[in-house]
């Protein structure tokens, strides 16, 4: 039972920690990298959609196409609160952000930066063959 508890425990503040780094713009994504490896801004590309957007976090959360799978697993949930019509996605993640949508948005978050990870790990592992 104690396993049990601390494991929920450590989920719960793990995905907590990932919404704190997107709050504080430390999420590591492309824009974010970057800044850090010199690469130029405009050419931070995400890595798995090649869609030749630059990976910020309106891409992550809102328009990445190869992670819509995620959002429209969620999206029911967020459309009873009218968010996933409002049109500026800017505005859409704040409202996502919203004290009463957090513990779901945390869910999301978690689920996108998974799937991201996975997505990039198969491209790497794929590059490397």
């Amino acid at each position: 039972m104690r396993d049990t508890v601390n494991s929920e425990e450590k989920s719960v503040r793990q995905h907590k920690r990932q919404v704190f780094k997107l709050k504080c713009g430390v999420l590591p994504l492309g824009h974010k990298i970057g800044r850090y490896t010199d690469i130029a801004e405009e050419i931070r590309f995400c890595r798995i959609c090649n869609t030749g957007a630059v990976e910020t976090e309106e891409l992550f959360l809102t328009v990445c196409p190869k992670l819509n799978n995620i959002r429209d697993a969620y999206a029911t949930k967020f459309e009873t609160q009218g968010i996933m019509s409002i049109e500026d996605n800017i505005e859409k993640i704040r409202c996502m952000l919203g004290k009463q949508n957090l513990n779901m948005f945390c869910d999301v978050l978690q689920d996108l930066i998974e799937e991201r990870n996975a997505l990039i790990y198969r491209i790497v592992e794929h590059d490397d063959s």
